[in-house]
């Protein structure tokens, strides 16, 4: 290594002191900056004759630094170097390989010179600038004949020491001169329109407009510098395939090459300024599979057509700078290897020519040889990823490059020429440091070590668990876990199985998890150096949560009757205990969500229907108590109990019976805990309804149901209808109430139907398949029994008027839908019971007397003799020649007849009530007046055969 930078030290003095015949030397370029080859001084327009060149020197922000001049006329060892004013094909300018100096061809001839494009070398040879680090020009190095007649394009070199040049003229091709010779070796003979000339990855490469030639070829191999050398096109530059709809135009001038992958051998990025007018820009190539595929343009536009272009690699970021005839452009790029640029247009331009200038070629400023670094020392000598590591040593200043292990440290520090700082980078491993300067590269005698960072838990999943709970598998997510690392619960190791570098899964045994508390996590690597122990996690064991009930299967059960009790709740685990009515059972958990638990109730656990506390009580503690209903089995069987049917959906379906089969429409065979039933379960019809399939052959005579709301279901009712014809039609049985209440209630019906008949119970509510529910159970139906004929014994009194009560006295009057007096129908009358039937007589009837006859289902029954209805309207015109006097009296009056046949009188108010019971009249045809009697007006009832009299009379 210090024999190669000894060589490098001596060309690059070498270089220097050949450089110094310049007759004036401009200050050093600044590492950095950019240099811009510009033709013309502004004093004129440009022009196809001899012109001079400037380079100027600017600021990667746009700030011009310097400008030094190229000679304009012979000047010791140095000859006048111009161009063609108007050639945008002339003046590019490269940098050398080693970075040390910057070269460009051009005529020498002074400016002012028509025709020179076309002038013969023996005229005005073709003619090579170098330019130093420092500054100093060096034009003495002529291309002899090479050219004539054309004009020379462009330069390479790899130290300043011997230059590549190519042109147009003859002869053309390549040629290959010692620093300050003139007589040139001609590489090549192929023809083509050269363009520029680079040298990368130790090749030699140009770019031409010939697309024989796939627009950029390598000249021979490696760096030649004999006659006959080949010319091969680059595989892939000729391509037409667009991206993004942008097709490259190859019309290439400047390049840079870059290797970014580390995959591909050699270069395997190359960055082309092609000057097609508006679909011109800056191209992006990658190797791929040994052929150049196109990655996308950074565009220009018509008016800005880039031909000069030089860069640097950082990483795997590119920065670019490029110059148009009339700007300097400085742009980046870190998408990395095949992949598109990330600039999709150029920037703004960040400096601009000036009047009657132009533009030409562009390269970063040349850096001065530098000496070799060393390195003496660094601290500290191990660490982990993230340590800051200090290296010491000479000559680090422009330091381009670290390593640690021989792997590249990005985002070191150059403190100053001694000191260098920088921090492992995780995944780092353990080996020398190397810094490498544009010099040479210095390695480290000894290794850093790299120490693995102890491991750190992020999380554990579970985080908790329940005091008795079972055994389990503990993840453990983290950093920086091993092959071997342990962890570790309450000190005590497990057996860990590692996952990852950030996961690690343990066994936990029941025993580790018995009592509640907080316990600590570790994770231990195998050894100290490889990270030791973690800082401690905590897991917490919690008290098991207390069980609740929400619910129990079945709602209810019969006395005297055992049965299998689901109970539904949170934290039902095994080993819990049920209470029931101060009994206590132990039974099995369903599943494995602690949500269900089973239990056999014997027999004697149920002795007598009531409600029973139902508690379950395990190690979290007692659930509060709810309640379980046990009935009592039923004492009569009614026709239909619901008892023995199974339907569990909705669904229109058949059920069978006890007492035969039902259709249930939108209706269920209900046993839940909201279900409302007298024993177990029945029917709930939700919007439809429960019909019988078959007749009941001995009809009906009363019907009751028991009915009620399921659950707390809005109020709603049922309608009761009954078939006589097979259920080919219905008819609704009056009585239902309006809403059924919460209450399991029975409801009577009268119907007295003979022969066949069937039922159909319906929900008020008929939207089916939603609204409220009903609950219908213990349906019983009596048989029909003819009803027995009426007969009536007496009634009292046998006559009355208007307003006066009759009492009706019989058998078998229960259920009377009639009571007439002769043809006269009483409409108002009252059953009081089987025996005994009341009506008040009405006003404005017609008749005068009758019989009365009572009506009942089991038929008409008419009394023995006629109740005398008296009429105040027809009554007064009877007995004519009747005659009452005094009117009024006092105690007595005379009551004169028209015949001498006996008669009876009697006194009743003027409600028809009887005041003074019949009596014979006396033969002196006297009435005497009680003295109890209040004075007021009275009807007088005169009977005298069948004739009925009444006269009004008043009592002083």
């Amino acid at each position: 290594m210090k024999c190669f930078y000894r060589l490098g030290l001596l060309l690059g003095l070498m270089v220097q002191v050949l450089l110094r015949p310049a007759a004036a030397v401009a200050a050093p370029f600044t590492p950095g900056n950019i240099v811009i080859a510009r033709v013309g001084d502004g004093a004129a327009p440009l022009s196809s004759a001899s012109t001079a060149v400037f380079l100027d020197e600017y600021t990667p922000a746009g700030m011009l630094v310097q400008t030094v001049a190229m000679p304009t006329a012979v000047s010791g060892n140095n000859r006048a170097f111009t161009v063609n004013g108007t050639s945008t094909a002339e003046l590019a300018l490269a940098r050398t390989a080693d970075g040390q100096a910057l070269v460009l061809t051009g005529y020498g001839a002074v400016p002012g010179i028509s025709g020179i494009s076309t002038s013969a070398t023996t005229d005005y040879a073709r003619v090579i600038g170098l330019v130093g680090a420092n500054g100093a020009v060096n034009t003495a190095t002529s291309l002899g004949g090479a050219f004539s007649g054309g004009s020379p394009r462009s330069v390479a070199s790899v130290d300043g020491t011997a230059f590549y040049a190519t042109g147009t003229g003859t002869p053309a091709g390549v040629h290959y001169v010692a620093l300050n010779g003139f007589a040139p070796t001609q590489l090549t003979t192929a023809t083509f329109t050269s363009r520029v000339l680079n040298i990368a990855g130790g090749n030699l490469y140009l770019s031409t407009a010939t697309s024989t030639y796939n627009r950029i070829s390598q000249i021979g191999s490696g760096l030649p510098s004999t006659a006959g050398q080949s010319v091969t096109g680059l595989t892939g530059f000729n391509s037409t395939a667009s991206v993004n709809g942008i097709t490259p135009n190859n019309s290439p001038y400047g390049y840079y090459f870059a290797d970014l992958s580390t995959t591909v051998v050699g270069v395997d990025v190359a960055y082309v300024a092609d000057d097609a007018g508006a679909t011109g820009g800056i191209q992006k190539w990658s190797l791929v599979g040994g052929s150049w595929t196109f990655n996308g343009i950074i565009a220009s536009s018509a008016t800005v057509q880039v031909r000069g272009l030089d860069g640097t690699t950082n990483g795997t970021t590119v920065g670019l700078v490029a110059t148009s005839p009339t700007g300097l452009f400085v742009l980046s790029d870190a998408s990395g290897y095949n992949a598109a640029p990330t600039l999709s247009a150029m920037p703004n331009a960040v400096a601009s020519n000036t009047a009657n200038t132009a533009f030409r070629g562009v390269a970063f400023a040349p850096v001065a040889a530098v000496a070799a670094p060393t390195i003496t020392n660094f601290t500290p000598t191990s660490g982990t990823a993230g340590t800051t590591v200090t290296v010491t040593g000479t000559d680090f200043t422009g330091a381009t490059a670290l390593t640690l292990n021989g792997v590249a440290i990005t985002g070191f520090t150059v403190v100053n020429s001694t000191t260098i700082t920088f921090t492992v980078p995780a995944g780092a491993t353990s080996g020398p440091i190397a810094v490498t300067t544009p010099a040479s590269t210095a390695t480290s005698t000894a290794s850093f070590t790299v120490t693995l960072p102890a491991p750190t838990i992020t999380s554990l999943s579970p985080a908790t668990a329940v005091a008795g709970g079972a055994a389990f598998t503990l993840t453990v997510n983290g950093t920086g876990f091993l092959s071997g690392s342990v962890v570790s619960f309450n000190g005590t190791a497990l057996t860990t199985t590692f996952v990852s570098a950030t996961q690690l899964t343990a066994a936990v045994p029941a025993s580790a998890i018995a009592t509640a508390g907080t316990y600590n996590v570790t994770v231990a690597n195998p050894s100290a150096n490889q990270g030791g122990t973690s800082a401690a996690a905590t897991f917490t064991v919690t008290a098991p949560p207390a069980p609740t009930i929400t619910g129990f299967t079945p709602a209810r059960a019969l006395a005297g009757t055992g049965f299998t009790l689901t109970i539904n709740g949170t934290n039902l685990t095994a080993g819990t205990t049920v209470n029931f009515n101060g009994a206590s059972y132990t039974g099995t958990v369903v599943g494995s969500s602690g949500t269900a638990y089973t239990v056999t109730i014997p027999a004697a656990g149920v002795p007598a229907a009531g409600t029973y506390p139902i508690t379950v009580t395990n190690a979290g503690g007692t659930s509060a108590a709810l309640s379980f209903l046990v009935v009592a089995p039923a004492t009569t069987v009614a026709f239909e109990d619901f008892e023995q049917g199974t339907k569990t959906a909705y669904a229109a379906a058949t059920v069978t019976l006890r007492s035969g089969d039902w259709t249930f429409t939108d209706a269920l065979i209900g046993n839940q805990f909201n279900d409302k039933v007298n024993q177990i379960q029945g029917a709930r019809i939700r919007g439809g309804s429960i019909a019988m399939n078959f007749d009941k052959p001995t009809g009906a005579g009363v019907i009751t149901l028991n009915a009620a709301m399921y659950g707390n279901d809005a109020a709603t009712s049922f309608v009761l209808e009954i078939s006589t014809n097979g259920g080919t039609s219905y008819s609704v049985v009056p009585g239902a109430p309006t809403a059924l209440s919460t209450t399991l209630t029975p409801y009577s019906f009268t119907v007295n139907q003979a022969g066949n008949v069937r039922l159909r119970i319906s929900n008020t509510n008929t939207t089916a398949g939603t609204g409220s529910r009903i609950n219908v159970d213990d349906i019983t139906i009596t048989n029909y029994t003819a009803p027995a004929v009426p007969t009536i014994t007496s009634f009292t009194p046998t006559s009355g008027g208007p307003g006066a009560t009759v009492t009706v006295t019989g058998t078998n009057l229960t259920g009377a839908t009639a009571v007439q007096i002769g043809t006269f129908t009483v409409t108002n009358f009252t059953v009081v019971n089987a025996t005994t039937i009341t009506f008040v007589v009405p006003s404005g009837t017609g008749s005068v007397s009758g019989l009365i006859s009572v009506t009942t289902p089991g038929g008409t029954a008419t009394g023995a003799t006629p109740f005398n209805l008296v009429s105040a309207t027809l009554a007064a015109n009877a007995l004519p020649g009747l005659a009452v006097y005094p009117n009024p009296a006092t105690d007595r009056m005379m009551v004169e007849l028209p015949t001498t046949a006996p008669a009876t009188v009697a006194l009743r108010d003027l409600t028809g009530r009887l005041v003074l019971a019949p009596v014979t009249l006396r033969a002196d045809h006297v009435l005497r007046l009680p003295a109890s009697l209040a004075s007021g007006v009275y009807l007088l009832e005169v009977r005298q055969g069948n004739d009925v009299a009444i006269r009004r009379i008043e009592k002083n």
